[in-house]
């Protein structure tokens, strides 16, 4: 879905807590590997400038189903999946859930994690939380 028109991305608290978290968690005595991951994640958010399901040979973007009715009918869930630098199993691999609204033409970032915290996705009632929130 590339476009001339530039996205605008937003942050929201939840998808800020979280992202600490995994630093805090993984990434406290590494930081050669922080700042690599620091570098995936502008790659990640530059690429939103341009397309909301970027792609590239470090991660992928694909479309989320949402919970039932916790969306607008212009907005659209959809979730990173990308390697985390320096870590080992399930903890490396990481995975960004955002948001799409068509309408703003905005991506908000909703909540970053691992698939050590949440093996497929988080719960649904978790989902719509985080979406009510931002």
């Amino acid at each position: 879905m590339p476009s001339s028109e530039k996205w605008k991305v937003t942050y929201t608290e939840s998808f800020k807590k979280s992202f600490q978290k995994i630093l805090k968690e993984h990434y406290r005595k590494k930081e050669k590997d922080k700042k690599k991951l620091e570098r995936i994640f502008n790659q990640i958010l530059c690429s939103f400038q341009s397309s909301c399901f970027p792609r590239s040979n470090l991660w992928k973007a694909k479309p989320e189903p949402s919970p039932k009715k916790s969306l607008k009918n212009c907005q659209r869930l959809a979730k990173v999946y990308f390697n985390l630098p320096g870590l080992r199993g399930a903890s490396k691999e990481g995975r960004l859930l955002y948001l799409i609204d068509k309408e703003k033409k905005e991506i908000k970032l909703l909540y970053c994690y691992t698939h050590e915290e949440f093996a497929k996705r988080p719960p649904d009632g978790f989902i719509k939380k985080l979406i009510k929130r931002q």
